[in-house]
């Protein structure tokens, strides 16, 4: 990716709320300071108007940045159904940004097989799913990989919170966890879409 190419933040709004709406912030001020030089960074509370939803929908709020905001979009929030994932192997690919822009991802989720997602391995640890920051349950712990491809803003608020712990956890080592958990922006900790390890195939 070029630092000239436009990042996202896509926020979960409920109820006409904007959801960890302080991550968000966080990560954007650090994308436009890191990627574009930006030092005038303004509130997205204060950018984004909320228009007239339907109260029984979750919605997703999609905002397309550089230097300022570009656009923001909305759409009734649809989830992907998820009920097994394809090890695949990646030393190369780099998502430490939120771009617009997937290709290096597109092409590790076209290597899915008969899987309807992927769980992306790099180096010899676990990061990400496709869309998705995972957690993998031993015992009564539930943890996350310490150096995912990128790091959610769900995934910012269950470590604040200590639901999950960071630990570098190796494609060798999911036989030591009975469960695994896909959550992101969209998909909160009490939604997210939960498997038994078996659903992972190498």
């Amino acid at each position: 990716m070029t630092k000239n190419e436009a990042c996202i933040e896509t926020i979960r709004c409920f109820h006409s709320q904007l959801e960890n709406i302080e991550f968000h912030n966080r990560r954007m001020l650090h994308t436009q300071e890191a990627l574009f030089d930006a030092h005038d960074f303004r509130d997205l509370r204060e950018l984004i108007q909320i228009p007239d939803l339907l109260p029984t929908h979750v919605y997703k709020c999609r905002v397309t940045y550089r230097r300022h905001i570009e656009s923001i979009e909305w759409e009734i929030y649809a989830r992907r159904q998820i009920a097994s994932l394809q090890l695949v192997h990646d030393e190369t690919i780099d998502y430490s940004f939120k771009y617009r822009q997937r290709h290096d991802l597109d092409r590790i989720y076209s290597q899915r097989k008969e899987c309807d997602d992927v769980l992306i391995v790099r180096n010899g640890y676990l990061t990400d799913t496709y869309v998705c920051n995972i957690a993998l349950l031993n015992d009564n712990n539930w943890l996350t990989p310490a150096e995912p491809l990128l790091k959610g803003t769900q995934r910012e608020y269950l470590l604040r919170k200590g639901i999950i712990s960071p630990a570098y956890i190796r494609a060798e080592d999911l036989n030591n966890f009975t469960q695994i958990r896909l959550f992101n922006a969209m998909m909160p900790w009490t939604e997210a879409i939960t498997l038994p390890v078996s659903r992972v195939f190498g």
